[in-house]
């Protein structure tokens, strides 16, 4: 699960829209979210990006879209 994580995360501070999880302080990109989450389901009965929840560790997810700095 991790490589999948660290394939699809940025770094903190990235741009683009998203979800941000403050634990890990990575970003999955918002037009990656299907793909990661068909990924997780598939490989590992893991919907904890439906609950809102980090696949790694399992910190509530923060908007990006929401909480931009402006």
């Amino acid at each position: 699960m991790i490589a999948i994580a660290e394939k699809n995360y940025l770094y903190h501070g990235s741009e683009c829209g998203g979800v941000y999880c403050p634990k890990c302080e990575k970003t999955i990109k918002k037009e990656r979210l299907a793909e990661v989450n068909r990924q997780l389901k598939a490989r590992f009965k893991k919907d904890s990006l439906e609950q809102g929840q980090c696949p790694v560790c399992g910190t509530q997810l923060l908007d990006t879209e929401k909480y931009r700095k402006g």
